[in-house]
């Protein structure tokens, strides 16, 4: 399950999704522990462009993340620019994660409290897409591993 909070700046993964997810988007990553987020020791427009979107699925909806919203480019006194990940673990022992602004960035909520429903629709800012399918994600998730354009789904449901 995952919670929505406009106050939170990176999204946090329970550690089984993390731990899933980390080695497929950034295998060469590791956690700067000064800023709390793993980062890429260098970080070159090559490497910037081996980054590919995320994919949530909630329930049968799959929500694009662009690159742009979860890989934090930050210019150094270095020949290159540092990388972090705006994604990290989440610390405390709940079994939810939460969809934090690198998220909601890309989209708008919708609420109707007459059917106890929640709804995103990409933003006009974004270029986040939103798909409905019904296809088995693990077929996607292994079919993932080394392409250009990445599929990740992690199995977020955000209602049964």
């Amino acid at each position: 399950m995952m919670l929505t909070d406009t106050g939170t700046t990176i999204t946090y993964l329970v550690k089984e999704d993390f731990d899933k997810l980390m080695p497929l988007i950034c295998p060469n990553c590791t956690l700067n522990t000064a800023v709390g987020m793993y980062e890429l020791s260098t970080c070159t427009q090559a490497d910037i462009n081996t980054f590919a979107p995320l994919w949530f699925k909630l329930d049968n909806y799959y929500y694009e993340m662009p690159v742009s919203s979860y890989l934090q480019v930050v210019p150094s006194a270095l020949s290159y620019p540092q990388c972090y990940i705006k994604i990290a673990q989440q610390t405390s022992n709940n079994d939810f994660g939460t969809l934090g602004i690198t998220f909601l960035q890309n989209f708008v909520q919708y609420y109707s409290l007459t059917h106890n429903q929640q709804a995103f629709m990409p933003s006009e800012q974004s270029t986040a897409k939103v798909v409905y399918s019904d296809i088995d994600e693990s077929a996607i998730l292994m079919s993932s591993i080394g392409c250009a354009l990445v599929f990740i789904i992690i199995g977020f449901v955000a209602s049964e």
